[in-house]
């Protein structure tokens, strides 16, 4: 239990670092505003999902994909609101609320594959 709670705040930890990384380089690098939404949409926030759920696959021994899901709300949660802050149309909002949910489903099967790679490893080790 105690090595499931590190890896959530672990799997926290590196989705806002890996956020904050992206913004210092999309910034640096996108020419106008609408570049860098859909860098961030499209680009950055599936790979920040996807890396943070293989981590979490790796590491984890048990329920890979349960404790990758707690990893990345957080994330998802601060995506939805921060990028909802003066949205005033339903539509832009239930498309972000879609996104973020392809980002933590995203997530959660990287997770999922990294799990099953590393039960395969665990298993031929122990016939060994």
């Amino acid at each position: 239990m105690k090595k499931q709670i590190a890896i959530v705040i672990l799997g926290v930890l590196t989705s806002f670092g890996l956020t904050i990384l992206a913004a210092r380089i999309l910034f640096r690098f996108a020419s106008t505003d609408s570049d860098l939404r859909f860098a961030i949409r499209y680009i950055s926030s599936p790979l920040i999902a996807v890396v943070v759920g293989y981590l979490v696959g790796l590491v984890s021994r048990d329920g890979a994909k349960f404790v990758a899901g707690l990893a990345l709300v957080p994330w998802t949660l601060w995506f939805v609101l921060t990028t909802n802050w003066r949205a005033a149309a339903f539509s832009q909002i239930a498309i972000t609320i879609a996104s973020a949910v392809v980002y933590l489903a995203l997530g959660v099967g990287a997770a999922a594959i990294a799990g099953k790679k590393m039960a395969a490893s665990r298993a031929r080790q122990v016939r060994v």
